[in-house]
């Protein structure tokens, strides 16, 4: 259940998030269901709007009469109900679409996929899983996703299709639970300690960081203050100097969330040509803007709609990067970098707008 305010509600419209999780008893634990469900439905309950949360596992034709509109995240046909779920909710004149945040739909690009790269699943299975994620796709007409990369993906398979893009964005509620108090810039830059923070959260980024790891070691080299911190699976060369290097297990999403806090800076960096990374959010950005914490990144398309903020350091060579953290460890530089940072990210980065476009996509149907 997403919403904790039954009773004060009457709504007069209700949304079914149905996701293909699998965190099947503990959805708000994936970070995709996080905040492709849970924080836009937070904002449609301001907007007097009944949300529930359910997997895709546990979905039945019995509460298609319960709802207004259906939303399937990441939905895969290896469900051989699906289809029919679909059609009884367009016989019950109800809303149906289905959202993406990820490319996990497209075919031809499954053995370019970090669980083939990875060796996480052998090509047949990898194959299968995409091809199960096609099948699903054609069920739906319409469409919401993260990025604008995506929305071009969907078009190019099936150019008849609606898509909304609906970015991501940070839950108020979830940081208005946080105490997001944290050492001033001016602490930060006087400090002997600067460290870099590279939240890799899976195994998949072993390429995204040695596309910059030449760059990071020269820097470590020859900077005395700058320190990486990395949290979560990563392969590192053996050349990389030790006594610069932090290592920390993955962490839970609160703890992961607050850790960003302690750094002087957030890097994401992501390799290029990659389907696959082109059309990925900039989650980076705002979940450290948010703690005034500045983001060094490659320009992948979703970054872009933040390159106003002086907080964003976007690179596209080693070169860059090297010019960005050396631009950093100047005090001029870095109290301009991190000044206003929080409010920036206040004004473009929560869930707000966006879960207002979704409730206007769902409620206007056809």
């Amino acid at each position: 259940m997403v919403h904790s305010n039954t009773k004060k509600l009457r709504p007069e419209f209700r949304v079914l998030f149905v996701s293909q999780t699998a965190r099947v008893e503990a959805p708000y634990l994936d970070p995709s269901v996080r905040y492709r469900c849970y924080n836009p439905a937070e904002v449609m309950e301001k907007e007097n709007v009944l949300c529930d949360m359910i997997a895709q596992q546990k979905f039945s034709e019995s509460l298609i009469p319960n709802y207004d509109a259906f939303v399937f995240h990441r939905p895969h046909a290896k469900d051989m109900r699906l289809q029919h779920f679909i059609e009884e909710i367009h016989n019950a004149g109800k809303s149906c679409s289905a959202d993406y945040d990820d490319l996990i739909f497209a075919p031809e690009y499954a053995l370019h996929s970090s669980i083939f790269i990875n060796k996480i699943q052998s090509e047949s299975q990898t194959k299968e899983v995409f091809m199960k994620n096609f099948n699903g796709l054609k069920l739906f007409s319409r469409f919401t996703v993260s990025t604008e990369p995506l929305k071009k993906h969907i078009l190019a398979l099936l150019p008849e299709a609606e898509v909304l893009v609906v970015p991501n964005g940070l839950s108020e509620d979830f940081l208005a639970g946080l105490d997001l108090s944290t050492i001033s810039a001016e602490q930060k830059f006087d400090s002997s300690l600067k460290l870099i923070s590279y939240l890799s959260g899976t195994a998949s980024h072993n390429r995204d960081f040695a596309s910059i790891s030449s760059a990071l070691q020269t820097l470590l080299s020859e900077n005395n203050g700058y320190r990486l911190g990395v949290y979560g699976p990563l392969e590192l060369p053996e050349s990389f100097p030790a006594r610069k290097l932090l290592r920390r297990p993955h962490l839970n999403y609160r703890d992961f969330f607050k850790q960003i806090g302690t750094a002087y800076v957030n890097i994401a960096p992501l390799a290029a040509n990659n389907v696959f990374n082109e059309c990925k959010s900039a989650l980076k950005f705002f979940e450290s803007a948010i703690w005034g914490v500045p983001t060094i990144a490659s320009p992948i398309p979703d970054f872009l709609r933040f390159q106003d903020s002086s907080g964003l350091f976007l690179c596209n060579t080693e070169e860059d990067w090297q010019k960005a953290f050396e631009a950093l460890l100047n005090k001029e530089n870095y109290l301009h970098a991190v000044q206003n940072l929080r409010e920036y990210c206040r004004e473009h980065c929560l869930s707000t707008n966006p879960g207002k476009q979704l409730l206007n996509f769902l409620g206007n149907h056809k």
